[in-house]
């Protein structure tokens, strides 16, 4: 591919870096147009190069997870994978959310307990520090063992009280519960 390495040296010793960055993307050297893109003085041209490269991939984990990881785009990363995998998911926020990984990680359980895996839901709340909603989806649940087995009441109400307890004594978090 000397004719586009040759282009491409021409756009860079009149200082073309544009140029140099757009022939290298058309020519199938895609590291090379970032990298070159980089260092342009307009940002737009990172940009604009960096949407190209995106638009011109096939692999969907490229398309998907790779460019909200780019574009910082946590919210749509996580909303995303968690669709297919609600652990995945919850990395990604844990590892790319740098302010609102308790916003995120809360979306996170919402949308688990919309689908009824509740469970997860509650690994979310207690992550996101969302001691209300955990406390409502155990509650839940002492309600359901308790309507399904009244002689055990006594010993879900117990549970309930001793994991509220140890969640509340753990998480530092005095917030009021209205439930």
């Amino acid at each position: 591919n000397q004719g586009a390495e040759g282009t491409i040296k021409k756009n860079l010793l009149i200082g073309n870096i544009e140029g140099a960055a757009d022939c290298a993307l058309k020519s199938g050297r895609p590291a090379e147009a970032l990298l070159l893109a980089l260092v342009a003085d307009d940002e737009s041209v990172y940009d604009r190069i960096k949407e190209e490269y995106f638009q011109m991939q096939k692999d969907p984990f490229v398309q998907t997870v790779l460019k909200r990881i780019v574009d910082e785009d946590e919210e749509q990363l996580v909303l995303e994978s968690a669709n297919k995998n609600w652990k995945e998911a919850l990395a990604y926020c844990l590892s790319y959310s740098k302010e609102n990984v308790d916003k995120l990680t809360e979306k996170l359980g919402d949308e688990l307990q919309k689908k009824k895996d509740f469970n997860s839901a509650i690994v979310c709340f207690i992550l996101s520090k969302n001691i209300q909603k955990v406390a409502h989806l155990w509650k839940q649940r002492a309600d359901f063992l308790i309507s399904k087995k009244p002689e055990i009441k006594e010993a879900v109400l117990l549970n309930f009280l001793e994991k509220f307890s140890y969640l509340w004594s753990a998480s530092g978090i005095k917030e009021e519960i209205t439930e």
